[in-house]
């Protein structure tokens, strides 16, 4: 189990990594950034930093170190690593970009709709809860087109993709 500690320990942000069956920490990574959505795929820990730096940290789970900081164009939001890239949303953009694991570039920008707030990825797809549009958008993983647009009520919260379905969790109209 993986967490990002927005809180400072010292003077440092960190991730640290704990055994799930006995709760033991078993790694302190200390960050360069304040930590503000973390995801585990594609070989790596992804470390989002909306703050000032605008960048991504990759963790090696096998070092526990950071091997890589991608500096970002803007501040990221949510994170979801899966279907082979890392997928990372612009709320100021309105956009989520595919970034390539084997290359740490983004591969490409796909607009979606307003304020997206949450993202997760499954069933092939990646799914990105829109709030002020008060929309979902499921993105085409292997292709990263928007195929489908679906209205809800309320404005989308949190998306979670699993086995079985979709979840999305929205405030009151």
């Amino acid at each position: 189990m993986w967490v990002a500690n927005a809180a400072v320990v010292g003077d440092d942000y960190s991730v640290i990594r704990v055994e799930p069956t006995t709760g033991r920490v078993v790694a302190t990574i200390l960050l360069p950034i304040r930590p503000t959505g973390i995801s585990v795929g594609a070989g790596a820990v992804w470390v989002a930093s909306g703050g000032l730096r605008r960048s991504l940290v990759r963790i090696d789970p096998a070092r526990n170190e950071i091997v890589q900081t991608i500096e970002l164009r803007f501040p990221p939001g949510a994170i979801a690593a899966g279907e082979g890239p890392v997928w990372i949303t612009s709320r100021g953009e309105n956009t989520v970009l595919r970034l390539d694991p084997a290359t740490n570039q983004v591969s490409k920008t796909i607009e979606v709709g307003r304020n997206p707030t949450s993202i997760s990825v499954g069933a092939g797809s990646v799914w990105v809860a829109n709030s002020l549009d008060r929309t979902l958008s499921r993105i085409d993983a292997e292709t990263g087109e928007v195929v489908a647009t679906v209205e809800v009520r309320g404005r989308p919260d949190d998306v979670s993709a699993g086995v079985s379905g979709i979840w999305l969790t929205v405030q009151a109209q």
